[in-house]
Order: structure tokens, then C-alpha cells, then sequence
């Protein structure tokens, strides 16, 4: 059987987002979740995940988008709010970040998230997967060092047309991956070999089709993302993406996610026990 980490992220977002998580977590559906630490809730959402077992990493969901810093970031946040999306990647394309600023609060991330469960994450990834821009990844380099292993969005072209899912943005997001791989290899820093989950969230369908071609081709290090949870008020008021949240949640907990795994050939697994088998978790 091929393992494959599945990793589910926006923990602390909402509170049905944090309980379609732990359900998932704790049924073994996931073998990974990345938390919001930057969110207004996350110390509630903390004191839920000190009940786990063992069986799936926690990670930070580094944050630079949507919601607010947590400390004062006079150029990235001017307004006490982060950028839109599209913003931050146009400044980090034209090397606009403020670098110190963006160091300092990926330390306040991390200390927020060891400050309220009394360990270290397991691995890092991003919100809208600001990790790997031009110069955010030198910083979670230097700051994140060899705690763990970090998500990376890299996929072959190939990969990308033969599932067929949001092409353009598959794409974009494989170089920025690509890129960012390369730096945290030639650091040490163990990271998924393939990478797959991008979709158009707006698309109506069902998500099963989608995890079935996700699957398709498999090879050791694949990491899958997700973004499972219950719809709620506290959600709708800050993220569009509500409905498909439940759809995930529901396939996910279903036993067609079973039986896809094992049409696939493939098992999951957590990435950290790949990552002590290989630097890069995982073969090309």
C-alpha cells in the first residue's frame, strides 16, 4: 500500500470547522491538521487538541491573510489587518514584503501555538500558502529550522493535467512550490515529494471525483490538503468557502473514502514517519 498524508487545514477558524477536525482526527480519516494561530479563538481551540492521541501531526497554519497579526506590523498590516490574497503574493513577487516584520510574526505564531499546548508543532504550513513566497520561505528557514517538516505545493505539469482540477491556480501554486522546495531541501528540512488538493471551491459537484483523481497515480510522499467542517455563523462571517466544507466532511467520513483508498492502492500515513525515512519524505 502507497502511504499518503492527508492534511486538513483552518484549525481555529470557526467552531464547526474545529469539530468536523477533531471528528476526522480522532475516526483517523486525516493525519494532519494545521492550526490558525492567529485566530481570535485559538486558545478555545487549543484546549480542545490537548485531548488527542498520537495518531495524527498538529501543525501551525502560518497566517498573513484575511485576519488580523498578532502583534503591530506597521507595512503589512497598516490598518491592524492582513492584505487580501492577492495583494501579498503581488508584493512578495516584487519583493515588497517587510521581511522583519514577517519574521517577527511567524515567531509570534509559534509561540502562541507552544504557549497553548505545551509542545512544539509538528510542521509548518501556510494560510493561502503564504509560507512559500519569495522571502517568507527564507524566513520560516531561519526561524523554523529542522523542528519538523513543512508543506509544500510542488506537483509535476504532468500531474496537474492529468488530474484536471483548477488547472491555472494548480499550476501557479506547483512553482511556488517547486521554488520553495528546493530552498528547504538544501536546508535540511524534510518536506512532501508530491502534493495534491487544489480545487475550485465554488464549482458545484461532488468531492468524491476529485479525491479519486487526487489518488490516481500515487507515490510515496504524497500529501493531499483538505478543508473539512461544519458551516457555521462565525464562518460565513469571515471565509466564503462553507458548503464545501461540509462536503468534504461528509465523503471524508464515509466509507466511499475508504474504498477509494484501497482502489488506489493506497493507505494513509503521517508525513513525520515518512520524513524519518527521508529527508525529503519521500522518492521524485
Amino acid at each position: 500500500m502507497i502511504p499518503v498524508a492527508l492534511c486538513a487545514d483552518d484549525y481555529g477558524l470557526s467552531p464547526g470547522v474545529d469539530e468536523g477536525i477533531l471528528a476526522l482526527a480522532e475516526a483517523r480519516r486525516i493525519t494532519a491538521f494545521s492550526c490558525i494561530t492567529a485566530s481570535p479563538r485559538w486558545e478555545e481551540s487549543a484546549r480542545q487538541i490537548k485531548q488527542l492521541s498520537g495518531s495524527v501531526d498538529i501543525g501551525i497554519h502560518f497566517t498573513l491573510t484575511q485576519l488580523a497579526p498578532l502583534g503591530s506590523m506597521p507595512r503589512t498590516a497598516p490598518a491592524g489587518k492582513f492584505p487580501a490574497m492577492n495583494r501579498l503574493y503581488m508584493q512578495a513577487v516584487t519583493r515588497m514584503l517587510d521581511l522583519d516584520e514577517i519574521s517577527q510574526e511567524l515567531g509570534r505564531q509559534l509561540s502562541a501555538f507552544t504557549e497553548a499546548t505545551g509542545r512544539e508543532p509538528d510542521f509548518l504550513d501556510g494560510h493561502h500558502h503564504v509560507h512559500q513566497l519569495p522571502g517568507v520561505r527564507d524566513v520560516v528557514t531561519r526561524l523554523w529550522g529542522k523542528r519538523g517538516w513543512v508543506r509544500n505545493t510542488a506537483t509535476s505539469p504532468s500531474r496537474v493535467i492529468a488530474r484536471g482540477i483548477a488547472r491555472p491556480r494548480a499550476t501557479v501554486l506547483a512553482a511556488f512550490g517547486a521554488a520553495a522546495r528546493r530552498t528547504w531541501r538544501a536546508a535540511g528540512i524534510a518536506t512532501n515529494s508530491d502534493f495534491a488538493g487544489v480545487r475550485n471551491f465554488d464549482e458545484p459537484g461532488s468531492y468524491r471525483p476529485l479525491m479519486v483523481r487526487y489518488l490516481q497515480d500515487a507515490q510515496s510522499g504524497l500529501l493531499i490538503m483538505c478543508h473539512p467542517g461544519r458551516a457555521d455563523a462565525r464562518l460565513a462571517e469571515i471565509d466564503h468557502v462553507t458548503g464545501a466544507r461540509e462536503q468534504e466532511l461528509a465523503y471524508l467520513r464515509s466509507e466511499d473514502f475508504s474504498a477509494d483508498l484501497r482502489t488506489a492502492g493506497c493507505e494513509l500515513a503521517r508525513l513525520s514517519e515518512l520524513a524519518g525515512r527521508s529527508s525529503s519524505c519521500g522518492a521524485d
